[in-house]
């Protein structure tokens, strides 16, 4: 055996056979990253109705830290999305990504707040289209 122990020290399988996964929570992502994530389930009616509810009964950067502290499916959601930012367009900062290049959304940011424009997607198709 030790033969054999020899031989797979120097042939580094052992190294192998006690390597762990290495964790990918560690691993900071770039920026660019985010685009290539497909957006978040939907949320629950009662989801998205509570939000709303939040949503219409706030004002200013209130209703910016609802949408910074809502889960990823609310920050996906293009109703909760733009009754946000038609109430507060810096809350543009906090949407998915695939809704910062949403044609629809940034709009509404926009005509709410106009520097909140710093938050869209300039990678979006949106940007190329012609109407």
């Amino acid at each position: 055996t030790s033969a054999g122990s020899a031989d797979n020290a120097e042939s580094g399988d052992h190294l192998l056979e006690e390597a762990q996964p290495l964790p990918t929570s560690w691993i900071p992502r770039p920026e660019w990253w985010n685009k290539f994530e497909a957006p978040p389930p939907p949320p629950s009616e009662e989801q998205r109705e509570a939000f709303l509810r939040k949503v219409d009964g706030a004002w200013g950067t209130v209703v910016e830290r609802l949408l910074r502290d809502s889960p990823p499916n609310i920050k996906g959601d293009k109703q909760c999305v733009l009754a946000a930012v038609s109430k507060w367009g810096w809350a543009l900062e906090y949407a998915h990504d695939t809704l910062k290049g949403d044609k629809e959304v940034v709009l509404a940011a926009v005509k709410e707040e106009g520097p909140a424009l710093a938050y869209a997607n300039e990678e979006a198709v949106m940007w190329s289209e012609k109407d």
